[in-house]
């Protein structure tokens, strides 16, 4: 009986290290605002990151007439992402944060780019001539989040159409960003 429950210990010890040892091998992107794509196989993939550029643009027809809208947009060079996904597999993403303690919905955003020949395109803002401005025109990719590591989340993409995507994950504690950076890619 002795030795019966001595083994039982000594499993149970075994089990309770495995679990610490496999929570403390949890990779997690190596910078706020990074993000990786977790592969079913377990395969980490850091995403293309980027700078992106804004720009105002005039409708044409506010450029002939004067009467129109402005739209300001982000600009990111290339035309799709180098990191690509299936649309029929479990990838999950994991984007890093300040820390992993506020509702990730509130800061983190994945939304579709628009591409052209040379770079992906998003409107982030619309003005018409009466001054009215619609804001965050993003086309948003809904996900579920969870805790991941110390200061991550893990991200399961509710729906997967094709195209070419973007993640931004804002601080919630700055006042200010000197740059906004974007981790890229795209669904196929």
């Amino acid at each position: 009986m002795k030795s019966l429950t001595i083994s039982t210990f000594l499993i149970c010890i075994f089990v309770s290290g495995t679990t610490i040892f496999a929570q403390d091998t949890v990779r997690e992107p190596e910078f706020i605002g990074e993000a990786l794509i977790l592969s079913p196989d377990g395969t980490l993939t850091p995403l293309e990151k980027s700078t992106i550029v804004e720009r105002e643009r005039q409708t044409t027809y506010k450029v002939i007439t004067g009467v129109g809208s402005d739209k300001t947009q982000i600009l990111i060079d290339g035309r799709t992402a180098r990191v690509q996904i299936s649309r029929n597999d479990d990838s999950k993403l994991i984007v890093r944060a300040v820390d992993n303690n506020t509702d990730p919905l509130s800061f983190i955003s994945v939304f579709r780019l628009k591409t052209s020949e040379k770079r992906r395109i998003a409107e982030i803002a619309s003005k018409n001539m009466f001054g009215s401005s619609t804001n965050n025109r993003f086309d948003f990719l809904p996900f579920s989040a969870s805790k991941y590591g110390t200061s991550s989340y893990i991200l399961t993409l509710e729906e997967k159409p094709a195209g070419e995507y973007s993640i931004i994950v804002r601080n919630p504690n700055a006042l200010n960003q000197s740059a906004t950076i974007v981790s890229a890619f795209a669904i196929k």
